[in-house]
């Protein structure tokens, strides 16, 4: 069976299975969804560790000629003809489905393929896909993103990506929680319809048992560190406009308009999101050194699942917030001459990809305005709203998922510092260029 161009099979893998049968299991798989595989007798697993969604294993596969053991041999890439090469298994987290359309991000990932962006989708399953392995590359490490040549490389991808056209965001199969925007955007979801959804969740849902059992707590506990956090105070349409209201009083106050005049809810200056880019989900030549001031000379893109349409400062101000790391270490937050650096770097990016034929998304583009003053103040705008993101998002991985990382207690960091933000004046976290 195939869902769209790659095959697909209707059957769910259970990444907490014991070892052996997990490895049984996968290798049943992959030999059903992969003709090359149709002769492997054996498998090696690695996990793929630092993701705190999904559960990622590098399937390395033992090759066997057809009734005869002599040729065994484990492969790890290199692309000879007619070898097996390893493969990446993403096998959906659980209970994210409830707040991620994995269907439309199946189909994203084939539309991002054809532009050079992400690891190619070989087959999905019911609850999961398997990739490429990039085995060739390495991620970048935190400490790398902030160098010349990291920022560089970075800010490119990201001008790449929001110059690409709106339709390799697929129309989303559950409802938005607003009105359907004019097209181009229809009824693809944005950032706000993702906030909206989220908070809703959010507040709403209860704490799996499992999920309590996995961090040594109870649901009782869980329920009451939730209700700390004071979600109920939070509204995102009226955040919006707390947003909207406080730049146009900058705007009056300093005296600058045009470009300078952004808007963070004008739906035609949208472009295609990626809203994870932390520093694994950039895959760099591994013999690349960050202290050369070069850029890498390959870099790869990866994990889009949270890809949807929204303001381009969104993209910026999370991938600023990524410095500071899952530790939320505020100190780790990139300088003015570090965010100076980024923007001339993705503006020379877009002046390069916007010389193409033009489309509606480079409008959009051009319409936002491109002056760095501006790209400034949208991250300055952005910035409470990417911590308002995180947060709601951590609150509802707390409910389900039982990988080991503190999830209510980064959310808590997370809502605190939207707070703080939020309430924090322009004028103090929006610097000029000299």
């Amino acid at each position: 069976m195939e869902e769209d161009d790659v095959p697909h099979a209707d059957i769910e893998l259970d990444a907490g299975a014991e070892p052996g049968e997990f490895e049984s299991r996968l290798l049943s798989l992959l030999r059903r969804l992969l003709p090359e595989w149709v002769d492997v007798r054996d498998i090696a697993v690695e996990p793929i560790t630092g993701g705190i969604t999904n559960e990622l294993t590098l399937a390395i596969p033992t090759v066997h000629a057809p009734g005869s053991r002599e040729g065994d041999e484990t492969r790890r890439g290199g692309g000879g003809e007619g070898r097996v090469e390893p493969v990446v298994v993403r096998v959906f987290g659980n209970g994210t489905d409830a707040f991620l359309d994995r269907a439309a991000e199946n189909r994203a990932v084939r539309a991002l393929n054809a532009h050079g962006f992400g690891a190619t989708c070989l087959a999905t399953f019911a609850n999961g896909r398997v990739e490429e392995a990039l085995t060739r590359l390495r991620p970048m490490t935190p400490a790398e993103m902030p160098s010349p040549g990291g920022a560089a490389a970075i800010a490119g991808a990201m001008a790449r990506l929001h110059s690409l056209p709106l339709d390799v965001v697929p129309v989303s199969t559950s409802a938005p929680t607003s009105a359907p925007t004019s097209a181009p955007i229809g009824t693809r979801r944005t950032t706000y319809d993702v906030l909206r959804e989220w908070l809703r969740n959010a507040k709403a849902w209860d704490f799996r048992p499992a999920a309590a059992a996995a961090r040594g707590s109870t649901v009782e506990a869980m329920r009451a560190a939730r209700d700390a956090l004071g979600l109920d105070d939070i509204d995102i349409d009226d955040e919006v406009g707390r947003l909207e209201a406080a730049a146009a009083a900058h705007a009056a106050r300093v005296g600058v308009g045009g470009a300078c005049s952004v808007s963070i809810s004008d739906a035609s200056a949208f472009v295609p999101l990626h809203n994870d880019a932390l520093a694994g989900n950039f895959l760099v030549d591994p013999f690349w050194d960050a202290k050369s001031g070069k850029p890498p000379r390959e870099m790869r893109t990866i994990d889009f699942e949270y890809i949807c349409v929204g303001p381009r400062g969104f993209d910026v101000a999370n991938h600023f917030i990524e410095h500071a790391g899952f530790e939320c270490d505020w100190s780790l937050l990139p300088d003015a001459d570090t965010r100076f650096r980024f923007y001339r770097a993705y503006q020379s990016s877009l002046d390069v990809y916007q010389s193409r034929p033009p489309s509606q998304t480079d409008a959009a583009s051009a319409a936002a305005g491109d002056s760095i003053e501006s790209m400034e103040l949208e991250v300055a705008l952005m910035t409470p709203v990417s911590h308002l993101w995180w947060g709601l998002w951590a609150v509802m991985q707390a409910t389900t998922s039982t990988i080991d990382f503190d999830y209510l207690g980064y959310a808590a960091k997370r809502l605190e510092a939207f707070r703080e933000t939020r309430t924090t004046s322009l004028e103090r976290r929006v610097q000029v260029t000299s």
